[in-house]
Parts: structure tokens; C-alpha cells; sequence
């Protein structure tokens, strides 16, 4: 039985779904989580967070696509899968296959779009 997912003080989450954290030869199987403050990627069966990064270290997110290099075999057929790309500031991208990866870049860049301008009016 799972665990519920723990949360930083004032943090409230605002979208979540299934999703794999994707590699060039590897894919890890979980749950991909927008909160207020921060995007997780955390197992589905703990809710132990594998990666996170604070929403004021992105840099881009867009639309990609994944191919498991060892999947796509000479002669075989293997569709790519839409993924979600995210850029941080240090250089660093995750790519997180979902069948919703359409749906979440927009939602994604929209909060972004608001906490950049709710910094900006703080901060005069």
C-alpha cells in the first residue's frame, strides 16, 4: 500500500499523474507531480521522491519525444511516446514520459508564467 507523498510547508499540490522518468537506455516508472513550489517525479508504490527541482530552476519546458535506444531494433517498428522535456538552469533535462505530456507543457509554462510574475512584484 502506498504512502501519501510529503509536502513542504505551504506547498499544495496541483496536478499529478503516472508517468516514467526516461533515460537514453533507461525508464523509471512512478508519478510526476506539479506542486506550487516544486515539479517531483516520486514511486508510485512509496511516494519516496526520486527527483525534484524547485519551479524557479526551470528554464524551458516543451513537448519531446522518447525512443528507448535498445527498443528500436533494425527492422522493428517502435513508436516514440510523448514526453515532457524539462530544462534547468544548471544545464541539467528530464524528459518524463505520459499520455498527457500535450496537456501538462501548457499547464506547466502557464504556472511558471504566474509564479515569475508574482516574484517580480514581490521583489519591487
Amino acid at each position: 500500500m502506498g504512502t501519501e507523498l510529503q509536502l513542504n510547508a505551504g506547498e499544495t499540490e496541483m496536478k499529478s499523474a503516472s508517468a516514467s522518468r526516461a533515460g537514453w537506455c533507461w525508464s523509471s516508472g512512478g508519478k510526476l507531480v506539479l506542486t506550487n513550489q516544486r515539479l517531483l517525479f516520486c514511486r508510485l508504490d512509496n511516494a519516496k521522491i526520486k527527483w525534484a527541482c524547485e519551479l524557479s530552476d526551470i528554464t524551458y519546458v516543451g513537448l519531446a519525444h522518447h525512443l528507448n535506444v535498445f527498443a528500436s531494433m533494425p527492422g522493428m517498428a517502435v513508436p516514440r511516446r510523448p514526453a515532457v522535456k524539462v530544462v534547468l538552469k544548471n544545464g541539467d533535462s528530464q524528459r518524463f514520459v505520459l499520455p498527457e505530456a500535450a496537456e501538462w507543457v501548457p499547464a506547466l509554462n502557464e504556472t511558471l508564467a504566474k509564479l515569475s510574475w508574482e516574484w517580480r512584484t514581490i521583489l519591487r
